[in-house]
């Protein structure tokens, strides 16, 4: 799975340029290939004409009024520029994660040409904000172009809250959580100790008739709260990469996980019996596939199964054990192990969490059911429920079941 953080986020940003002094008024952001980008409308409704900076160059830009919508603050400008690089735009279920305020404010712009970001840790929901509050009162009797129009009084816009400021220049730019590898909406305005975030929930007609989605994503609830920071920084790297990935497309608490009952696996986790809840796991798997023993498990009986089942099994285990055990995990050690290979080989992940001790398999009373066990020792998916050459089919199974979820 690609990267997507700060550097990629450059190569969208656009500077939007003062009709007179040429100077930066405000931010914005390439949100379509084909040279659209978005910004915000009061940036743009005092201007005579649009010119934007985009990757050093200057451009005209052209106002799409079918796209822009005033009364929530938001413009759409045009460029003519080939294969424009796109922000990934993202609508997150949860926001617990820290985000990246990215543009170019006035008083930064001598020692930082190219932007300023802003870290923030606490976003959350706000209450509906005034659109006006960035416009004149009446409208100047010099403005006669199509953008230079102002929302009614009464109109307002859904926002996210960010408790910090940043300077003026940087309204229009956008907000990036990194984790999630998307922007989450555009900046509105700051106050001294907030900034207001525009969500892409006010225009995602707009953005549809671009065909342009806005893709829902978390990080499960259970991880995102987790401390990760004893982990190895390549290890969590690339943990976090396949957590995104995954919960790109899959939400916790679904349908099919929601006929399970995961209270018993919840209490032996919280209380570190990792025996009892390594065999509770797979009790719920074999339920969820509809065998009443473990036997040997077939890529046919996994394709009964909703992987949404398996993601909150992991978000339990990963929670639990700060990050060390779990499905995924185990998909990450293998990343780590055999990066370039797509060929999978159990022998050396086994060696690798614990399985498998000079070349020999361990018992399974012979595992270590604690923290101090190597990353990825658990879980076991059935290790003590059938013969070893069944078991080791069925994991190869289950790996290659995982993995096709995280591509």
């Amino acid at each position: 799975m690609d990267q997507y953080g700060i550097d990629e986020l450059r190569q969208s940003m656009i500077k939007v340029l003062d009709s007179k002094s040429e100077q930066v008024v405000g931010s914005g952001f390439v949100i379509h290939s084909d040279g659209y980008l978005v910004t915000c409308h009061h940036v743009i409704y005092f201007l005579d004409w649009l010119r934007v900076v985009y990757q050093g160059k200057i451009y005209e830009a052209k106002w799409c009024e079918e796209l822009s919508n005033p009364e929530v603050d938001i413009a759409i400008l045009k460029i003519e520029v080939a294969n424009a690089k796109a922000v990934r735009i993202i609508e997150p279920y949860t926001l617990d994660n820290p985000a990246l305020i990215y543009g170019f404010p006035r008083s930064k712009l001598e020692k930082f040409p190219e932007g300023f970001d802003v870290p923030a840790q606490n976003i959350e929901p706000s209450v509906p904000l005034s659109t006006r509050r960035f416009f004149p009162i009446t409208k100047h009797s010099s403005l006669t172009n199509p953008w230079n129009r102002l929302p009614e009084t009464t109109s307002t816009f859904q926002s996210y809250r960010i408790r910090k400021s940043v300077d003026a220049g940087t309204s229009g730019g956008p907000v990036l959580v990194n984790v999630l590898r998307g922007v989450i909406g555009v900046v509105q305005c700051s106050s001294k100790e907030e900034t207001y975030i525009i969500r892409w929930e006010n225009i995602k007609e707009k953005l549809e008739i671009l065909g342009i989605g806005v893709q829902k994503q978390e990080i499960c609830q259970d991880v995102s709260n987790t401390n990760l920071e004893h982990l190895n920084s390549n290890f969590k790297e690339e943990y976090i990469k396949l957590l995104s990935n995954i919960s790109s497309r899959v939400k916790s608490n679904s349908i099919s996980s929601k006929r399970l009952d995961f209270t018993k696996l919840k209490t032996l986790l919280e209380a570190l019996n990792f025996k009892e809840a390594d065999i509770e796991t797979d009790h719920l798997i074999l339920r969820a596939v509809n065998k009443a023993r473990h036997n040997l498990i077939t890529s046919k009986d996994l394709s009964k199964l909703d992987f949404s089942i398996i993601y909150d099994i992991d978000c339990l285990w990963m929670k639990y054990s700060e990050g060390k055990f779990g499905f995924i995990v185990q998909q990450v050690i293998w990343n780590m192990l055999n990066n370039q290979s797509n060929k999978f080989d159990l022998h050396i992940l086994a060696e690798s969490v614990g399985w498998l001790s000079n070349d020999k398999w361990l018992d399974y009373n012979q595992f270590t059911f604690s923290l101090e066990a190597q990353e990825g020792h658990l879980p076991s998916f059935g290790y003590n429920m059938q013969p070893l050459h069944d078991w080791i089919s069925s994991y190869n199974n289950f790996f290659s079941y995982v993995r096709n979820h995280l591509q």
